[in-house]
């Protein structure tokens, strides 16, 4: 099958100049809408001690960060652990146990509700216990960060050596 485009007049090329940059904008305006807003990411470190923090010395923290490279804030609301089984209850997003850790932020400047600007970084400690550290051993461990701009929390998976 051969296509062929005659141009007879001057129209016709209009035309069809006019449809090709109507569709290129088209595209590029879908581009736009899907690479802007907040893109938050979510770190977890585990094994983090403490010094110069009397409150916190003598005690193991899983320390997390969640940065915004977007171009939009978002608000981190809540912050949660989730275990699973295996990762078939994972996938089917059946979770054994799920956790709510209030009280999680490093400092106290940011506290949650804690707005995330772009370019911003909010720090938090979670304690991690024998208890969270058997559910990271026994199937799979997820920290899970709330935000405003998004339905599905973003998730980083705890994993101890």
């Amino acid at each position: 099958m051969k296509i062929e485009i005659n141009f007879t007049n001057t129209t016709d090329f209009v035309a069809w100049w006019g449809a090709i940059i109507a569709t290129l904008v088209f595209i590029w305006d879908i581009y736009k809408w899907k690479s802007t807003g907040s893109k938050v990411t979510l770190r977890t470190q585990l094994n983090m001690k403490s010094i110069n923090i009397p409150s916190r010395e003598g005690k193991t923290w899983i320390f997390i960060t969640a940065q915004n490279n977007g171009d939009r804030a978002s608000t981190i609301t809540v912050v949660g652990l989730k275990h699973y089984k295996n990762a078939i209850m994972k996938i089917m997003r059946k979770a054994s146990n799920s956790f709510v850790v209030p009280g999680v932020e490093a400092t106290s400047n940011q506290s949650i509700p804690f707005i995330l600007n772009p370019g911003s970084i909010w720090q938090g400690l979670v304690l991690q216990t024998e208890e969270v550290e058997t559910y990271a051993k026994d199937g799979i461990l997820i920290c899970e960060l709330y935000c405003s701009h998004i339905k599905k929390p973003v998730e980083s998976r705890v994993i101890f050596p």
